[in-house]
């Protein structure tokens, strides 16, 4: 609970300092049917064959079953996708800092576990320059 209450007041400070956040956003990378992740894991994919004998529903569980007993390449394909999203959507390894929406002054995100294990985040995110409430409203 003291995390939580921490977290909270990290983001009041934030908000504080530099109005409401601009952007919401959540991303969900899904694990269990990512080759990526399955790689991750240590499965040999041929992507060659992969559609060659492909049974409704089939691969789906095999992905699901491979991935679920390996969690720790779950969690890594989880880290490989948020540093993508940051470095590539909001622009922080740019030499000029430029997202797809502009400047990122701020953001901050907080990891979750769903109820089946699987990893998300949900982030806010603050331009430079970006209008407040009171000025999109007018």
């Amino acid at each position: 609970m003291a995390e939580i209450q921490s977290m909270r007041e990290e983001m009041f400070s934030i908000v504080n300092n530099d109005g409401l956040p601009h952007i919401f956003l959540t991303l969900n990378p899904t694990d269990t049917n990512n080759l990526i992740a399955q790689e991750i894991a240590g499965r040999d994919v041929d992507l060659d064959k992969f559609f060659d004998d492909l049974k409704p529903g089939s691969e789906n569980l095999e992905c699901c079953t491979f991935i679920s007993q390996i969690p720790v390449a779950a969690a890594e394909f989880f880290d490989i996708s948020v540093k993508n999203l940051l470095e590539i959507l909001l622009g922080t390894k740019r030499i000029n800092k430029k997202g797809v929406k502009g400047e990122v002054s701020v953001y901050y995100g907080v990891v979750v576990a769903q109820g089946h294990g699987s990893l998300h985040i949900h982030l806010i995110i603050w331009i430079n320059g970006g209008l407040s409430p009171i000025e999109i409203k007018q």
